[in-house]
């Protein structure tokens, strides 16, 4: 779990990583907000004015999951149009947490997508959209 003052500092490690210049370039930081405790709620969304995003979380919701959730948010949003869950969100996700977790957590993921008829949209032959964080033994 992530304490509010970590949670900027994750973010924008995550903009630092090589596989989000190349997908998302466009998306040039994504502003943190932590919500009262009463708000149970988290949402992303993409500014397209200043090319910033904004992730707001519930106090519950700081655990790294979560928060790659509404990043994708933000990266599907940016490139894709601002769909929600759709096919594109989906893949944004699926992607997102194998750079960032690996490729077990991203085989569970993609596992629970198809257990929970989740679409994910397919990439044209020859578009590689994940760059897998290397495995430590």
């Amino acid at each position: 779990e992530l304490t509010p003052a970590e949670l900027q500092a994750y973010v924008d490690e995550l903009r630092e990583l090589p596989w989000w210049e190349r997908n998302f370039p466009g998306v040039l930081r994504v502003e943190t907000h932590v919500l009262p405790p009463a708000r149970a709620t988290s949402t992303g969304w993409f500014r397209e004015g200043d090319h910033v995003g904004w992730i707001e979380l519930a106090p519950r919701h700081l655990c790294e999951r979560l928060v790659l959730h509404e990043v994708a948010h933000v990266l599907a949003a940016a490139r894709y149009g601002d769909r929600a869950h759709d096919p594109w969100f989906a893949r944004v996700y699926l992607e997102l947490v194998g750079v960032r977790l690996g490729s077990e957590v991203r085989a569970a993921l993609a596992a629970a997508f198809t257990r929970h008829g989740v679409s994910v949209a397919a990439l044209k032959p020859g578009v590689r959209l994940v760059e897998l964080r290397e495995e430590k033994p």
